[in-house]
């Protein structure tokens, strides 16, 4: 898939998440929907069968619709089976992964949540874990974060984390380009 079709598939994935989240906080819904759309996501991403039969030309838009409605719609609440009946309408549902993405976001933002990547040379601890994200919530503001922890040991020490849009390389490898660098050495 190019770029652009990256992009306007993210658009439209958008509106259906903001559309879907505004219904959902109207109806004090909005975790019991991220919950459903969840677990469609991941009967989704886990069905390559399902995603084919989706996207195969050959097969009747009815005959789609109607598996949709069948399979998915009368086990889901109101608001996320609507939601599924204009996707399928649409033709739509191979972006239920990313609406069901950008709700969350939409949520964490709402409840001012952030994701957190971190990158260590070795896994942390429980304590280290809760320690980091106290760190993270009073230097940020947030109200919970969530890690993403990932080891790499080629980064030597330290950890690299990435916040929202910040990035914060506090990595011995970092620090060793950064300072190859202002000594004119090649890295």
């Amino acid at each position: 898939m190019s770029a652009t079709a990256n992009i306007n598939d993210s658009k439209i994935a958008n509106r259906y998440a903001k559309a879907l989240f505004d219904q959902a906080q109207e109806q004090a819904a909005v975790h019991s929907v991220l919950n459903e759309l969840n677990e469609l996501k991941t009967v989704y991403e886990t069905m390559p069968e399902l995603a084919s039969f989706l996207a195969n030309p050959a097969i009747p838009k009815a005959d789609k619709v109607q598996f949709v409605n069948d399979q998915f719609v009368s086990k889901t609440s109101a608001l996320t089976g609507n939601l599924l009946k204009l996707m399928a309408d649409n033709e739509r549902v191979a972006l239920l992964p990313l609406v069901a993405e950008q709700f969350k976001q939409l949520l964490d933002t709402f409840e001012n949540n952030a994701v957190a990547d971190v990158v260590t040379p070795k896994a942390l601890d429980s304590a280290q874990e809760v320690k980091l994200k106290q760190s993270l919530k009073a230097a940020y503001g947030y109200s919970d974060i969530t890690l993403n922890v990932m080891v790499e040991p080629s980064i030597l020490g330290g950890m690299v984390v990435k916040i929202q849009d910040k990035v914060i390389d506090g990595s011995f490898s970092g620090k060793l380009n950064t300072l190859a660098k202002q000594m004119g050495v090649a890295s």
